[in-house]
């Protein structure tokens, strides 16, 4: 039995890319590319939080839906709110790209 919530840990140093929803405040932190299998849901109080998985529990990606705003430094609070860590990844290279239909002027 485990004895708190599942941490997850970056095991590669690629920035991710963050794929922001501007109309519904979606944000999806996607480190990889691959089908989920299981998607792991984090209790947070101020937005829904869900860690997507692999079949070998390599982590895709992260949403967050409920954010205020979005942020780099929004974006290491999800991520520790999923409990992601990323030891090797400078979040400074990270790359933010809109989806949706709307996007900020």
């Amino acid at each position: 039995m485990r004895a708190g919530p599942e941490i997850f840990v970056i095991q590669g140093a690629r920035p991710p890319v963050i794929e922001v929803d501007f109309a519904c405040g979606a944000v999806y932190v996607r480190f990889g590319r691959g089908a989920v299998a299981r998607t792991v849901a984090r209790a947070n109080a101020r937005m829904h939080v869900a860690v997507d998985l692999d079949s070998q529990d390599k982590l895709i990606g992260i949403e967050a839906v409920g954010a205020k705003d979005i942020s780099l430094r929004r974006v290491e609070e999800i991520l520790q709110a999923a409990g992601v860590r990323h030891p090797n990844v400078d979040m400074r290279g990270a790359r933010f790209e809109p989806v949706g239909d709307l996007v900020p002027a």
